[in-house]
């Protein structure tokens, strides 16, 4: 079989119709509901974030709320209400008494978290890269210790002179 050039390959691609909001929004949650029924409950310490049957729940009853509003307005709250609901009903979740302690390190992965997504500190590979992609290259590695990147945005001094030393 010959292969195509790619402006004949272009003019193939262009004739494919895309998918209608409501057969995306059907095949995201012909998706999740399956992965809510092959994944198990919960994980051993060892791998803490991985996704679970709840976190698959989780993202399914977003996915109904949203399709319960524009464009779709298919109405499944009910749905929403169900899968949220077997959630709430498993034990494994609650609401920290405090709303700030959600943002405390000390209670990274406790019991409000239905779904986080692990990183690992520092950078340079092993952690979050946005430090080191939005600094400038010039700044002083003792105020900010991850230096930066010539690919990408810089921060002006002004914004970095805007926070107290340390």
């Amino acid at each position: 079989r010959a292969m195509l050039s790619r402006y004949e390959l272009r003019d193939q691609t262009v004739k494919i119709k895309r998918a209608t909001v409501q057969d995306t929004s059907h095949l995201i949650v012909s998706d999740l509901k399956d992965a809510a029924n092959r994944l198990p409950a919960s994980y051993g310490a060892n791998d803490v974030g991985r996704a679970t049957k709840y976190s698959a729940e989780g993202l399914l009853g977003r996915v109904y709320i949203t399709m319960s509003g524009y464009p779709l307005k298919a109405q499944m709250w009910s749905a929403a209400k169900e899968v949220l609901g077997d959630i709430i009903a498993s034990g494994k979740f609650k609401f920290l008494p405090v709303y700030a302690d959600v943002f405390s390190l000390a209670d990274e992965n406790g019991p409000q978290c239905v779904f986080y997504v692990q990183f690992k500190a520092g950078a340079n590979d092993v952690g979050n890269p946005i430090p080191t992609r939005n600094a400038d290259n010039d700044v002083n590695p003792s105020t900010f210790p991850y230096g930066g990147s010539a690919d990408a945005p810089i921060i002006s001094q002004d914004m970095i002179n805007s926070y107290e030393p340390g």
